[in-house]
């Protein structure tokens, strides 16, 4: 078939989709359109009024205010704890020097996202230890790495994505890596170490504590 044969028998495929398919459920597409259009136009004015109200005057600790009362955050989070860290939040902006709103909140989010190679930046800007997941650990370096639960649970190497984990976990020490493991969990249960600790070498391995720790 000649390219322009090709172009002409997806045009005609294209037109019996259209008259089989996309015409007849226009209308039903139309209508789910509108009911998102309308949320859409709510958060959009609610968005326009953050900005004209408290951003474009500084107030970041009020507009957070209002953000978490529209969003009813309070409610949704009730706990004594998650309260704790709402009034936390809220006292870390209060003591904030702010002099760019807009860089502030940026770092904001940097810091909530804990995405990549900023975790380790934020670490050493902060001087504070940063407890965290091993796939948020992904793309960082530290001087030294606390790998804690390192349990035949935790790490079981059922899979081959179960030693990719526990390879980027080890890997993020540039210069001391402690594993912790212990003999029974939160529930009494009997747990061993994970086998994957004893592929490390010998030759980069201080046992210290208990008998068998590695």
């Amino acid at each position: 078939m000649t390219p322009w044969g090709d172009i002409t028998a997806t045009g005609r495929v294209l037109l019996c989709l259209m008259d089989e398919y996309l015409i007849p459920g226009s209308e039903k597409r139309r209508e789910a359109v509108e009911v998102y259009r309308r949320k859409f136009v709510n958060i959009t004015g609610f968005l326009q009024e953050l900005r004209e109200q408290y951003m474009d005057r500084g107030r970041i600790l009020e507009m957070m205010e209002a953000i978490l009362e529209r969003c009813r955050m309070r409610t949704k989070y009730g706990k004594e704890t998650e309260q704790r860290t709402i009034e936390d939040f809220l006292l870390n902006i209060e003591r904030s020097e702010i002099h760019d709103p807009f860089l502030y909140l940026q770092g904001l989010q940097e810091e909530a996202a804990l995405s990549g190679s900023q975790m380790d930046l934020m670490a050493a800007r902060l001087q504070r230890i940063p407890i965290i997941t091993v796939h948020q650990a992904k793309g960082c370096e530290f001087d030294t790495v606390i790998l804690a639960g390192a349990d035949d649970f935790t790490f079981s190497r059922r899979s081959a994505e179960d030693e990719r984990v526990f390879y980027v976990a080890i890997t993020r020490a540039k210069e001391r890596l402690v594993i912790t493991s212990a003999c029974r969990d939160d529930r009494n249960r009997v747990r061993g170490q994970c086998e994957m600790i004893r592929n490390i070498p010998e030759t980069f391995v201080v046992n210290e504590g208990f008998a068998g720790a590695r």
